[in-house]
C-alpha cells in the first residue's frame, strides 16, 4: 500500500462500486479494513478464470453463479445488506452504512 492510496482511502466517507468485475471483493474488503461504508453492485464471478478457488464460508460450496458470488459477498461480515435497484440487468446493491465518528 502506498501512502497517496492510504490517503485516498483515509479521506474517502464511502467507496462504490458499479459493476468493478475483478475489484469487487478488494473494494469490500478495504472497506471493511478501513471502516468504511460501501456500495457495491458486483456484476461478474469469473469462477473458473480468475477465481477458482472462491468458496462459500458455511457450505464449502464452490462460487460459481451470481447468486452464490452475492451470498460469497454476504459471509464477509454479518453487517452487510443487500438490495434490489431499479433497474434491469444484475441490479443488486451489497452495502454497509458505517457510523461517522462525531
Amino acid at each position: 500500500e502506498d501512502a497517496e492510496c492510504q490517503n485516498l482511502i483515509a479521506n474517502a466517507s464511502c467507496l462504490i462500486g458499479l459493476h468493478p468485475d475483478e475489484c469487487t471483493e478488494d473494494i469490500i474488503d478495504v472497506a471493511l479494513r478501513f471502516h468504511k461504508s460501501v456500495a457495491i453492485v458486483p456484476c461478474c464471478v469469473f469462477p473458473t478464470r480468475i477465481f477458482p478457488m472462491r468458496q462459500l464460508r458455511y457450505s464449502g460450496k464452490p462460487v460459481r453463479s451470481y447468486e452464490e458470488f452475492l451470498q460469497y459477498l454476504l459471509e464477509k461480515d454479518e453487517r452487510l445488506q443487500m438490495e434490489a435497484l431499479d433497474f434491469e440487468g444484475r441490479n443488486n446493491v451489497i452495502f454497509l452504512r458505517q457510523k461517522v465518528p462525531e
